[in-house]
């Protein structure tokens, strides 16, 4: 799926929809609304009956659901190398100095709010790390760290507006 980098600052998301809400906290903003890529999602063989969301905002419990690893991809500007990267590598914790560690990401599929409305789609939420309910797909690993300590990786040099192509990938379930 096609997209950009965000101008952004702090980072509590990997990506977010076309216009969303939360792009101000969003390293990428993708060509898509929530319904379409949940669509595409449950397309590769994401079930949401094995997913659990995050109850609230930092939730302690990781979320669940089944495997998933996402790549970005981006021509580098000036040399026009393709580099390709997991996207664990986009988010960097300014206190640690480390990237988010590599691994596997969860299909939640996000989460329906009383009047049947579809948090992903009304925040604009796509995918995320800090273990909230709304993004679609999210990452399960603890101690990220609290709001203001993820950004973009700098090492990365990726300018805001550089278009970029997120690939998500279901990966085998665990047996039950």
């Amino acid at each position: 799926m096609g997209g950009f980098v965000n101008e952004v600052g702090t980072l509590e998301f990997l990506a977010n929809t076309k216009g969303g809400w939360k792009a101000y906290e969003s390293a990428l903003e993708l060509d898509t609304n929530a319904v379409n890529f949940n669509v595409a999602c449950l397309l590769i063989g994401l079930d949401p009956a094995d997913a659990k969301a995050a109850r609230r905002q930092f939730d302690p419990e990781p979320p669940k659901g089944n495997p998933i690893e996402i790549f970005v991809e981006w021509d580098e500007a000036g040399t026009g190398a393709h580099r390709r990267i997991r996207a664990e590598e986009l988010i960097y914790n300014r206190v640690t100095k480390q990237t988010l560690s590599e691994g596997p990401w969860v299909y939640t599929g996000s989460v329906f709010r009383e009047g049947n409305v579809y948090l992903a789609e009304t925040e604009g939420t796509l995918v995320g790390f800090m273990h909230t309910p709304s993004p679609i797909i999210e990452s399960p690993r603890l101690g990220v760290g609290q709001w203001g300590d993820s950004l973009l990786n700098p090492d990365l040099g990726l300018k805001p507006g550089t278009q970029v192509k997120l690939t998500v990938r279901a990966l085998p379930r665990p047996a039950r």
